[in-house]
């Protein structure tokens, strides 16, 4: 494998991992495939050993592993796309620090598939949360037998309306994911606004966006990766306030990249009602004026309905009347 041009590229961002980077690179490393593959870590000025032992394997496993340290610490998406840049192969997939991946094959299968069927875009499998605390694993997709979003194959366009208006758990994890790199490149370049922002909150909505409209969708149902979750990251932040911010990037994310691929918002009008519903309730639980003026202000500038519940709320809020009531019911519901 030495010397060879790499037919797939892995990405692994990293930061502060020195608990997990080790067994993520392993699986990766474990990949049964008859072809070259590289390994791209980029690791964003972590401060605890994950540098060094990034580069203890760069060393050991010169001819797959390539290590760049950030000048600075970049945050997620300037580091994922940095990173995409570097990478050779004609194929990239993921694997972040913290997770890992189960199925040898994974690799081989899915470059088999997008030789075999150049009208697709993305290949993506199925995959199990694991619990960081317990160890215990559980399906990522619990109902994916029966979901429609996720039969194995689905042309171009057909996905849009589902990666936009989804809540929860997401439909393409972008870990499991394997896609062409030409197309990402095309997309960053034609899409400067969905990949290049600072406001940006994630990476993957907007390249799997801009994938799945360019071609077709397969989904494995196999599962190929742990995810592990449970503590506090951007998605799934115990600081209810990061959460809220969070959330209200990515429903102004969703904005955006339906505006640039030609999404009607009617198609998706149900999942930007849920995460205004979840805002709004964030903000009456935790007693974020400020965020709440903010959303309110979103809600104008885009054109989104307020709901009658929530503006009833709002006045009732401001006249001193719930106060007693959001605290009580703060403390039954958001236990600290």
């Amino acid at each position: 494998m030495e010397n060879a041009m790499p037919k797939v590229s892995v990405i692994v961002l990293t930061y502060n991992q020195e608990d997990t980077i080790g067994e993520a690179l392993d699986s990766v490393l474990a990949q049964e495939a008859p072809f070259p593959y590289e390994i791209v870590i980029s690791d964003d000025c972590s401060y605890d050993s994950t540098p060094r032992i990034c580069r203890d394997y760069a060393d050991f496993y010169p001819d797959r592993v390539r290590f760049r340290q950030t000048p600075r610490n970049l945050g997620l998406v300037r580091n994922y796309y940095d990173t995409l840049r570097l990478c050779r192969g004609e194929y990239i997939a993921d694997c972040a620090g913290d997770d890992r991946w189960t199925d040898p094959l994974k690799l081989f299968k899915q470059a088999e598939l997008l030789d075999r069927h150049p009208e697709t875009a993305i290949a993506h499998t199925g995959w199990h949360r694991l619990d960081s605390q317990t160890g215990k694993r559980t399906p990522g997709n619990p109902d994916a037998a029966t979901d429609p979003a996720l039969r194995p194959f689905v042309p171009a366009g057909g996905l849009l309306a589902e990666l936009l208006g989804r809540q929860g758990k997401p439909l393409i994890h972008s870990c499991t994911a394997m896609f062409r790199r030409k197309d990402a490149a095309e997309a960053y370049e034609r899409y400067p606004e969905l990949f290049q922002a600072d406001w940006l909150p994630c990476e993957d909505l907007q390249l799997m966006c801009c994938l799945a409209a360019k071609g077709g969708v397969a989904y494995l149902p196999e599962s190929t990766l742990d995810y592990r979750a449970g503590g506090d990251t951007a998605s799934g932040a115990a600081d209810l306030a990061k959460c809220f911010d969070f959330t209200l990037d990515t429903l102004r994310l969703r904005l955006r990249i339906a505006e640039a691929l030609g999404v009607p918002r009617e198609k998706f009008q149900s999942g930007t009602d849920g995460s205004v519903a979840f805002l709004f309730g964030i903000s009456f639980v935790e007693n974020y004026h400020a965020r709440r003026d903010r959303l309110v202000a979103f809600c104008l500038t885009e054109e989104i309905k307020i709901p009658l519940k929530e503006r009833l709320l709002m006045k009732a809020q401001g006249a001193g009347l719930l106060r007693a009531p959001i605290a009580a019911w703060r403390r039954r519901k958001l236990p600290r």
